[in-house]
């Protein structure tokens, strides 16, 4: 084995065992930073609904009754106004009422992933320990790790790696968004 490819291997397991340790604090981490922020915007799209349903019922009110309700008997002629406006009040509030419900959900995925993501890290380590002993002859039973094996190994950990990634990210970015919605002026 060449040295340069020893010194690459060798900053790769170095960097890899600083993810690991980086890894096993992040979830701790993240609890910390989201567990308010969460309980917030739950609270925060609750809120949004209920005064959504309220404009709601008030829009009705004046689809079914256009003096306001005073004289209490409906009549489909005295309806001047359109009830598709309605429309947007009810996709508005089904729309924090579903960011709500899919809050704790990112959230507890969020927390999982550090989990799922340090054995596979592991598992990668100790393949790239593996190669090197294999390109050393450090022990003769190591020919079961051909250069197709090796090679399917890290194809299979490394989209798996990417696809944890891209669902850590989305879980952020989805919980960003539903703190945003919470924040949101009804």
């Amino acid at each position: 084995m060449d040295t340069a490819v020893l010194g690459i291997v060798t900053t790769i397991g170095i960097a890899m065992i600083g993810a690991i340790l980086a890894l096993s604090f992040l979830r701790t981490n993240l609890h910390e930073k989201w567990k308010t922020k969460v309980k917030l915007a739950i609270s925060g799209l609750n809120e949004n609904a209920n005064a959504t349903l309220i404009k709601l019922r008030d829009k009705i009110d004046l689809v079914t009754a256009p003096d306001g309700g005073v004289t209490g008997e409906f009549d489909p002629y005295k309806i001047t106004a359109n009830p598709d406006d309605l429309k947007t009040n009810v996709n508005t509030y089904l729309g924090y009422i579903n960011k709500r419900d899919m809050v704790d959900k990112d959230y507890r995925r969020l927390l999982a992933l550090p989990k799922i993501i340090i054995p596979m890290l592991s598992i990668s380590l100790l393949i790239l320990i593996l190669f090197v002993a294999k390109e050393f002859q450090l022990h003769p039973n190591l020919n079961i790790l051909t250069p197709v094996v090796l090679k399917w190994i890290s194809i299979i950990l490394g989209v798996s790696l990417a696809a944890l990634l891209f669902m850590f990210v989305g879980c952020q970015q989805a919980l960003t968004s539903a703190q945003i919605a919470s924040d949101d002026e009804c």
